[in-house]
């Protein structure tokens, strides 16, 4: 998979999941703490799926 590729479907995947678990963690769902939250978690995703796929990609087997 083409790095450009692997980093915007990384992203989407990641900060929909970000949010999505930052809505639920977080105690009152309008203020800012979803929004650091999902942020935080979105990145670390991220950053999760990119290797991930990259390993994949790489894989002979």
């Amino acid at each position: 998979m083409h790095r450009a590729l692997r980093a915007v479907v990384s992203l989407v995947v990641g900060l929909v999941a970000g949010f999505g678990l930052g809505l639920l963690l977080s105690p009152d769902p309008t203020g800012v703490g979803p929004v650091l939250v999902g942020t935080v978690l979105g990145i670390g995703f991220a950053v999760g799926l990119y290797v991930k796929l990259g390993d994949e990609a790489t894989d002979p087997a």
